[in-house]
């Protein structure tokens, strides 16, 4: 049995191994000044993934924003790998809770998408390009709130051209015909994302899918987003819309709901859902069919440990608004705001603001 032993990275401490795949390892750690959970990432030694480190701490640094990935910190470790310290998001990513249930009501893919749009504004106000939006690059922290990740592949326009790199079925057309990554690109990604949300499967190629109404497994109320989905995967990239007013598409398609969390990707906890959603019985919180597993902390690549509730307005409360008039759901002792991550204090007044609010003032 393969043992690996953790690599120092200064002032962390680090713990259990939580996944491996082809751009390296990512390890569960501790700040040593703070005590602050972390995700540590170790690149390979090769310059590539190097390069590709200190380009995602680089651009985190440059688009810091509630709903994007931050990195704490970047250091070059004396092997050769980069290590990116990042914060810990126990809420696995949306690949796996889309694998686990199969869809995501309308209301809940509001609540993902509005703020990943808003993200994207302003990454491409920045002049950077993400060129892979896909659903094991968003991340959720155990109230379900989304932020965008893996910023390694994104490029700054007008840089000189590189390989593409990208996900099956979130890839634009034009892309795959061997265009250079956009913003059009990011927003047809995301378009796909939405659908994958509604429809439980990607979308196909253009001129050969069926409509997204057809196939949406959302039920009533959806109409509006499957408009607005429809309009992001338009074949034709300038029929698209920007993503800031796609961010204003998704907000007004539906009221946003609290993510419901299901703990564990595996094929028991998958099932038992569906199984209970489709008797039309309230599937309980998650964890409690199969307690000691655990749920993805990045897309796939490693497990942290199971939260034990479900996802923001779980408990009951009342949902708020931030100081602009966006509805908020309970993060911790406070509140945030779905479409700009604004905390919202309980006097409703926004105490720190991520990025911008519908409507704007």
């Amino acid at each position: 049995m393969e043992t690996t032993s953790p690599p120092q990275v200064p002032g962390v401490e680090l713990g259990a191994l939580l996944g491996r795949g082809g751009g390296g390892e990512v390890w569960e750690g501790v700040l040593l000044e703070g005590s602050r959970p972390v995700a540590v990432k170790v690149t390979g030694a090769d310059a590539e993934a190097a390069e590709a480190a200190v380009r995602e701490a680089s651009v985190a640094a440059r688009v810091a924003a509630e709903h994007v990935l931050g990195v704490l910190a970047c250091t070059a470790l004396p092997d050769g790998r980069v290590a990116l310290v990042m914060p810990l998001m126990r809420g696995g990513s949306l690949a796996a809770l889309v694998r686990a249930r199969g869809h995501l009501g309308p209301g809940e893919v509001v609540t993902v998408l509005a703020p990943l749009a808003g993200a994207l504004g302003r990454l491409h106000a920045a002049g950077v390009v993400h060129g892979d939006v896909s659903p094991g690059n968003v991340l959720l922290d155990l109230d379900g709130r989304p932020v965008l990740a893996d910023l390694g592949v994104g490029r700054v326009l007008g840089e000189a051209p590189a390989a593409v790199w990208g996900t099956p079925g979130h890839l634009a057309p034009e892309v795959l015909m061997g265009a250079e990554p956009s913003p059009a690109s990011d927003v047809y990604a995301l378009g796909a994302l939405g659908w994958l949300c509604l429809a439980g499967e990607v979308p196909g190629a253009p001129g050969l899918r069926p409509g997204l109404a057809s196939v949406c497994r959302a039920g009533s109320g959806s109409e509006a987003l499957v408009a607005a989905v429809e309009a992001a995967v338009h074949p034709r990239a300038d029929e698209r819309p920007g993503a800031d007013e796609l961010a204003w598409l998704f907000f007004g398609a539906a009221e946003p709901e609290p993510l419901h969390l299901v703990a564990g990707d595996d094929d028991v906890s998958a099932v038992t859902y569906r199984l209970r959603a489709a008797a039309g019985r309230a599937p309980g919180p998650p964890g409690a069919e199969a307690s000691g597993a655990q749920a993805p902390a990045r897309g796939g690549t490693g497990r942290a440990p199971r939260q034990g509730r479900r996802g923001r307005g779980s408990r009951g409360a009342a949902r708020r608004r931030c100081a602009r008039g966006a509805a908020g759901w309970p993060r911790g002792g406070a509140r945030w705001c779905v479409a700009c991550g604004a905390v919202v204090a309980s006097d409703g007044a926004a105490r720190s603001a991520g990025g911008r609010c519908w409507p704007p003032s």
